[in-house]
């Protein structure tokens, strides 16, 4: 597995790659659910050819072989750069998968966020 810069070439497995998670949002929570077809449309290109050409952005990709199989924007590691003191991510609460992963890499719960269906 290789880790790197985003590149343009990269926008059609980025899509699939935001799809498929914000589309396990969705499953488990329907107040989660999401436009399937923006998340394939030229808008979100736009946007993600932003995001690559944006130099304060780090949009990072892991590639295994020719196929990407994740995406990160910024890493600790440039956070530790720019001298800042917290980094924040924020995940569904019951997308256990993902609070592992932050878990694992030294994230820590500080916060509880509340809905209400209306």
């Amino acid at each position: 597995m290789i880790v790197r810069r985003a590149m343009v070439r990269d926008i059609s497995q980025l899509k699939h790659l935001r799809l498929a998670l914000f589309s396990k949002w969705g499953e488990i929570d329907p107040a989660d659910k999401i436009e399937k077809q923006w998340f394939l449309s030229s808008k979100h290109d736009s946007i993600l050819k932003k995001m690559i050409g944006n130099q304060g952005t780090m949009l990072l990709v892991a590639e295994d072989g020719k196929k990407l199989i994740g995406y990160n924007l910024k890493t600790v590691e440039w956070f530790r750069r720019k001298k800042l003191k917290w980094s924040f991510v924020s995940t569904h609460s019951q997308d256990t998968e993902a609070i592992q992963f932050w878990e694992k890499i030294n994230y820590r719960e500080f916060n509880k966020t509340f809905k209400m269906k209306l």
